[in-house]
């Protein structure tokens, strides 16, 4: 993990050493490691961050940690775990936030059904 150019030690290094001193229960601070992780290329490290963020909110209103997470594990090419995150997002946009339509909700669906049609390509 400790890479070195011209006697520098990497900024992962540091990230990465530095998320570890981030309580789980710091919501903002564990979302924004998971930002700095992810352009850093330490994807599985971020997706733990996005999860510490959104779980550690009292009332989880702010889906950004949602969304990151929810894209990522796309990346990672994970996808019944982004669909459920999609599913996620729809529930809080209904129960916490009183929205059940409009482009905000259609938009997420459209991204579930984008995902389960690749659940479904994936099996035999």
């Amino acid at each position: 993990m400790l890479k070195k150019r011209r006697g520098v030690v990497s900024s992962a290094f540091f990230a990465f050493s530095g998320w570890r001193a981030i309580p789980t229960d710091d919501s903002k601070g564990q979302y924004e490691a998971g930002e700095r992780l992810k352009t850093l290329g330490e994807y599985e490290s971020a997706v733990i961050c996005y999860r510490n963020a959104f779980a550690a909110q009292e009332n989880p209103s702010d889906l950004s940690a949602l969304y990151s997470l929810a894209f990522l594990l796309v990346k990672l090419e994970q996808y019944g775990e982004a669909a459920e995150t999609w599913r996620q997002i729809l529930t809080v946009l209904e129960k916490d936030h009183g929205i059940s339509e409009g482009e905000t909700v259609e938009w997420a669906r459209r991204e579930l059904r984008a995902l389960e049609g690749k659940q479904t390509e994936e099996e035999p």
